[in-house]
């Protein structure tokens, strides 16, 4: 029925068997294509192992059977954190989660595109950037998330109330 094979969820492979016989058939069949070949592609949800039964009625009336186990790595989960603004030339710490290595794109700006949390210098010629990073979670499974930046020229505008009065009257009762 071939080897025993990793794959990141989502992801398809190509079961490889060979039989001597004058049949065969794949179980399960769920989430394969091809299966009336000796190679069909799988793509199963969770991890699966795959049977493989041979048969020959020319004088052996028993069948044969073999496994091959598909494991299937949850991806990665990867947040690069809430959308967020900043003035020209301002120091923005990016922090990018659940992952083991990471990869930002593009690199503009980025003190070091290639870690979890390089810090993004942006000038007066870029009004917004998003930013992508790509994690893995160290068996090649990997997510992607996005984080938009705003970068305000002027300077950020402001509102900052006076005051506010907590008594539960509905009025004003949240600093914000």
């Amino acid at each position: 029925a071939g080897l025993d094979t990793l794959i990141c969820f989502g992801s398809r492979v190509q079961l490889n068997g060979s039989v001597v016989g004058s049949s065969f058939r794949w179980t399960p069949n769920l989430n394969m294509f091809n299966r009336n070949s000796l190679s069909p592609i799988v793509a199963p949800a969770k991890t699966t192992t795959y049977w493989l039964f041979s048969e020959d009625t020319l004088g052996c009336p028993k069948t044969v059977i073999d496994s091959v186990l598909v494991q299937v790595s949850p991806k990665a989960i990867i947040s690069a954190g809430n959308d967020t603004a900043i003035s020209v030339n301002e120091p923005l710490q990016l922090n990018a989660t659940g992952g083991s290595y990471y990869q930002w794109t593009p690199s503009t700006g980025l003190s070091d595109p290639s870690i979890a949390n390089p810090i993004a210098t942006l000038g007066a010629n870029i009004d917004s950037i998003v930013y992508r990073v790509r994690g893995d979670n160290g068996n090649t499974c990997y997510g992607d998330d996005i984080i938009k930046v705003l970068i305000y020229k002027g300077g950020p505008d402001l509102y900052i109330p006076s005051g506010f009065t907590p008594n539960a009257d509905g009025k004003n009762d949240v600093l914000r």
